[in-house]
């Protein structure tokens, strides 16, 4: 019951295809070979990979001892095209010779007069017990969804805090959904300019701020620019005069100070510009195992590479594959949306996600922006109730989607120098709900 070319096989692929290793490691163990050679290269990359850790032939080789750069080598060329099927056939060569293994216990037990037949059948059962355990997802009972209910019940009532995820650093967002859940996929969308990129950074910050170790991939901006964004929001010097004019005396001072809140955030940046959601996966499933990502921003959605035979379709797949991501390592992601352009009635709406509704299927949450600022030539106001609220300088955002709370909208405050949105002083709001009171008294209909 041993097929040392599937082996050869699979072991080629695992050695060659990072992806094919997620793919592939819930069917392997060292147990699943039987080649000595076969097992102790599989030992020593599964290592590396649980690590998280890069490879190659010669490394590999050289952290082995007693295995030649020709003997790995050699294994690498056994595979063109990775079939997880060959790994799950190897899976179930492994478990065929635990079944032999047993059957040969059994038997010699069985033949022993001594033996009680209970201690036979114990056996048997202690054996058997997680021998198969891949290939299919076991049901859970409503008991045990209940049991895993009130651990997380239980969880919230022991913490301190008001949120039960990372702060959005948005109080209203941050109410309607307590915080940035494990498991969501958060959708931000918006048109060109609006300010969503920004958004989505200010949210990283925010929730590494509040110790949530955050991966951030952007297929526009490098890294050094995602930081001046964020240093930019920490000392209040504008990104323009970081990154274009010398800075001196005061603006040298806070730019400094900016630098020290922000360096030691627990924040991993991907600036490879890197297009293909299989790719941004995997990478997250080693941040996940090396750093402990509890969360990644991906800028932006239509700017990834499609798979489906229509835009709309390759959309909804990349947004579903995140969120499928999400539900299987316990993290969240932000992802950002382009909207399409709308001059005759500009307030976004979920209908104008570029590319697919599918997007707002896979979501838990979308937020939609809008800053009428923007189109200065069309005299364009908030939504009500803000329609009275001037618009310079400020951002209206409606949580258009949330699937485990209430939708609402707000206004809050946008500086355009350091990218950064913010909420509004209450006594702003105040004036506005009177004003708007005022004008409903002096309507005579």
């Amino acid at each position: 019951m041993t097929d040392k070319d599937l082996e050869a096989n699979v072991l080629g692929g695992y050695l060659n295809d990072k992806g094919y290793r997620y793919e592939v490691e819930k069917y392997l163990s060292e147990d699943a070979f039987t080649d000595p050679l076969h097992k102790a290269i599989y030992k020593r990359a599964a290592e590396l990979h649980d690590k998280a850790e890069e490879f190659n032939c010669m490394t590999l080789a050289n952290s082995i001892e007693g295995v030649e750069l020709f003997d790995v080598m050699n294994i690498s060329t056994k595979c063109i095209i990775p079939e997880v099927a060959n790994a799950a056939l190897l899976y179930d060569l492994k478990v065929k010779r635990d079944l032999f293994m047993l059957g040969n216990q059994i038997a010699n037990a069985s033949r022993d007069k001594t033996k009680d037949p209970f201690e036979i059948l114990k056996l048997i059962e202690n054996s058997t017990v997680g021998l198969y355990t891949v290939g299919g997802n076991e049901a859970i009972t409503m008991l045990q969804a209940c049991e895993k209910l009130n651990e997380i019940v239980e969880k919230n009532q022991a913490s301190s805090k008001e949120l039960t995820g990372a702060s959005f650093g948005l109080s209203e967002i941050d109410r309607v959904t307590g915080g940035i859940q494990k498991g969501n996929l958060i959708v931000v969308g918006a048109e060109s300019q609006m300010g969503k990129t920004a958004f989505g950074l200010n949210i990283a910050q925010s929730a590494a701020e509040g110790g949530d170790t955050v991966g951030i991939f952007s297929l526009e901006m490098s890294a050094a620019l995602v930081a001046s964004r964020m240093v930019s929001r920490s000392s209040g010097v504008s990104g323009f005069r970081i990154l274009r004019k010398p800075l001196v005396d005061e603006a040298l001072v806070k730019y400094d100070k900016g630098v020290g809140k922000v360096v030691n955030l627990p924040i991993y940046i991907d600036d490879s510009f890197c297009d293909n959601a299989n790719d941004i996966c995997n990478q997250v499933r080693g941040w996940v195992k090396k750093h402990g990502v509890k969360g990644f921003v991906v800028d932006y959605l239509q700017l990834m590479q499609t798979e489906g035979r229509t835009e709309e379709a390759g959309i909804a797949q990349v947004a579903r594959k995140f969120k499928n991501l999400c539900t299987e390592l316990d993290i969240w992601c932000i992802l950002i949306s382009q909207l399409n352009r709308n001059t005759e009635f500009p307030v976004p709406t979920l209908n104008r996600m570029r590319g697919s509704g599918q997007i707002e299927d896979a979501a838990d949450v979308v937020l939609l922006l809008y800053r009428p600022e923007k189109y200065p030539t069309l005299g364009l106001k908030f939504p009500e109730p803000y329609h009275t609220m001037p618009t310079e300088n400020r951002a209206w955002i409606h949580v258009a989607k949330n699937r485990n709370g209430e939708q609402t909208d707000f206004v809050c405050e946008w500086n355009g120098a350091t990218t950064t949105f913010s909420d509004l002083d209450e006594s702003i709001l105040i004036e506005n709900n009177r004003r708007v009171e005022q004008l409903t008294d002096d309507c005579p209909f």
